[in-house]
């Protein structure tokens, strides 16, 4: 339960602080001298799609650049777009890193993905090609069989439920489930400071994997899911592409109040950090979860 008397004081001291922010923009006084070769990560967000509490997508790209932007991790740059894409196509032609944030292709209720269209696609490609980290959290996992193989490409797997025929099938699955998480890979950066946690969410899992699933990292099981794939447990995963750049996948965040979690949260922006080619803190990335009052005082004030 949120205590609501903190938040209370956090938010006055916000207003403050904003205020001190004003008064130094309006005195036009000199800003410190930025980090060096700050590395940029992109967040993108699709448009709602689910009832409140449930793929929260712009919700969670601001919250994230909040949090990132007040943790222990320097020398980063974040931005969000909403709508599923940027404005214009060379915004991201110094990203580091890119997190989608979006519905997928079901097959079912939902035919596309905001982010894989034929002209879009080609502009991820070029980032590709220059070593951008791809991210992807929850439902933008999901593709046909044709998109799928790019995604493979890109993040070394996907919700696979097409066949190359076009015709539906059983391989991967969803679950929702009150479950024990653990760390598949406790010795990789990604899992620092990150200790097992139980959570409530919808997860995906008997995830499609590249052949031999050479080069995934498993970060977080769901042993409880009863996989049948190789890694079927598996609900968040790294990648680490041979012609070089790095992904990052989570097949969580159904419910926009499990970054309540701290763990929860600290795995996940350790799988940002890490796929932008950061350095991941020993102690991991340490951040806390902000209300959307405190959320929107913040995103003010660095604007």
């Amino acid at each position: 339960m949120l205590n609501y008397k903190i938040y209370s004081w956090r938010l006055l001291i916000l207003a403050i602080l904003a205020l001190t922010h004003n008064n130094a923009v309006a005195s036009k006084l000199v800003s410190p001298p930025r980090h060096k070769q700050l590395k940029n990560i992109v967040l993108i967000a699709g448009t709602k799609s689910h009832d409140p509490g449930e793929h929260e997508y712009e919700k969670t790209v601001k919250l994230i650049k909040v949090m990132l932007d007040r943790s222990n991790v320097k020398g980063i740059n974040t931005s969000f777009y909403l709508n599923g894409w940027p404005p214009a196509d060379s915004l991201l032609n110094k990203a580091d890193l890119i997190l989608f944030v979006t519905d997928g292709a079901d097959g079912i209720n939902f035919k596309e993905s905001p982010f894989l269209t034929g002209s879009r696609m080609a502009v991820l490609q070029r980032q590709v090609n220059r070593g951008c980290g791809i991210a992807l959290l929850h439902f933008s996992t999901f593709a046909d069989y044709e998109h799928g193989q790019k995604l493979l490409e890109w993040t070394g797997g996907y919700y696979d439920w097409q066949d190359s025929t076009g015709a539906k099938r059983h391989y991967s699955d969803l679950k929702v489930a009150n479950a024990q998480v653990t760390l598949a890979s406790p010795k990789h950066p990604i899992s620092n400071g990150v200790k097992p946690f139980t959570i409530k969410d919808e997860f995906y899992y008997n995830m499609r994997f590249v052949a031999e699933r050479k080069d995934i990292i498993p970060v977080l099981n769901v042993p409880v899911l009863g996989g049948s794939k190789p890694l079927g447990d598996v609900v968040a995963w790294g990648y680490k592409r041979e012609k070089g750049g790095r992904a990052f996948c989570a097949t969580m965040a159904h419910y926009y109040s499990n970054w309540q979690n701290e763990n929860f949260r600290k795995v996940l922006l350790n799988g940002l950090i890490w796929a932008a080619g950061i350095k991941v803190p020993v102690s991991g990335t340490n951040s806390v979860f902000y209300i959307d009052e405190e959320v929107a005082s913040l995103l003010n004030t660095t604007n």
